[in-house]
């Protein structure tokens, strides 16, 4: 994983491995849901962590 990324916490896979998560991650999949339904329940998950 880079250094620059802001490991924010950790989701655990089908495997039970500890996988990362970074902001890059984040705003990559909010791309990835844009202009979906999805999206918009991103957002306001976003908006209330912060």
């Amino acid at each position: 994983m880079d250094q620059q990324d802001n490991n924010l916490g950790a989701i655990i896979d089908h495997n039970g491995r500890e996988v990362p998560i970074s902001d890059a991650m984040i705003e990559s999949a909010l791309m990835a849901l844009q202009d979906s339904d999805a999206e918009f329940i991103c957002r306001l998950a976003e908006r209330a962590a912060s």
